[in-house]
């Protein structure tokens, strides 16, 4: 008798565990066919309707085009910020390891001279 009664407890946790998964199953089974799709109900019945949709998309699409070009250009001056300080921060470099008197045309004074060498002259 102990022996059946024990199968019969094994069983509960089962049966109820089969019982959960057929409830949702027949769930998900009913969701489905309740679900309407909407490729084929959705069509646009009036031609007004229609014209306001293609501007909207328009606008968006203008809207999108200058989103675009707006991080574009703050890139391009984020980059021109970043050449800047290193082109300062490469004058006073220079500044402190030649003097107070360095500029960018005295770090061009060795291709003058080599210029004016060949015969051409640079003021």
């Amino acid at each position: 008798m102990e022996g059946a009664e024990k199968m019969q407890s094994n069983d509960k946790p089962l049966k109820s565990q089969v019982a959960i998964r057929c409830a949702k199953a027949a769930i998900l089974l009913c969701s489905l066919k309740s679900f309407p799709n909407h490729h084929l109900t959705t069509s646009i019945d009036d031609q007004g309707e229609q014209e306001m949709m293609m501007r909207e998309i328009g606008d968006l699409k203008m809207e999108l085009a200058r989103e675009r070009f707006k991080s574009k250009r703050i890139r391009l001056c984020g980059l021109m910020e970043v050449i800047l300080q290193v082109t300062v921060m490469k004058r006073e470099i220079g500044k402190a390891w030649w003097g107070n008197h360095a500029t960018v045309c005295n770090t061009l004074t060795p291709l003058k001279a080599l210029i004016r060498r060949r015969g051409k002259k640079i003021n």
